[in-house]
């Protein structure tokens, strides 16, 4: 597993599996009940690097590595993306994801020669933002108040970004090193 998250109230977990990908049972985001009830899969043709539950636990967002290099966005009611956006990078990864209280905005981390941050809405299933990095720099951690008001992102490189959702231009930018 790449990654796994717990909803806010323990009702739900979500594990994002690597594999291959002409495998159906691996390469997969699984939601689980409380009791261990796989409740759905989502198979993708990358692994999947990421699973982040919104904090009223009823939506989660993940991404996914080579070839399928995508955001994705679920409600904890359908395995059928909200969200499946087009590959967010040539080569690298999606390796980072985060998403407001509701669900309506979530953020994704592209890393190695792509770096950059991409802010999408789930009503119009579009970017509203995305970022380039410094130097492409991979963004390896990436985080969100709760209403999505602001994102945060940091960079192998040791930049530190602060964004407001309104705006792909930092509001701070501090470097660490």
């Amino acid at each position: 597993a790449y990654g796994v998250d717990i909803s806010r109230d323990g009702r739900h977990s979500a594990v994002a599996m690597a594999g291959s990908e002409s495998d159906k049972n691996s390469n997969v985001l699984i939601l689980l009940d409380d009791n261990g009830k796989k409740l759905w899969q989502y198979h993708s043709s990358g692994n999947w690097h990421e699973v982040k539950f919104s904090k009223n636990g009823q939506f989660l967002s993940g991404a996914t590595g080579c070839p399928d290099r995508r955001g994705y966005l679920f409600s904890v009611d359908s395995a059928e993306p909200i969200i499946k956006s087009d590959p967010l990078s040539k080569e690298s990864p999606i390796d980072e994801a985060s998403i407001s209280v509701n669900g309506q905005i979530a953020a994704f981390g592209v890393e190695s020669a792509y770096g950059a941050i991409v802010l999408m809405d789930k009503t119009t299933k579009q970017i509203i933002w995305r970022y380039e990095t410094p130097e492409g720099r991979s963004v390896r951690a990436l985080s969100m108040t709760p209403g999505g008001e602001f994102i945060g992102a940091a960079t192998f490189g040791g930049d530190i970004l602060i964004f407001n959702k309104n705006s792909n231009k930092p509001i701070k930018q501090l470097k660490i090193n």
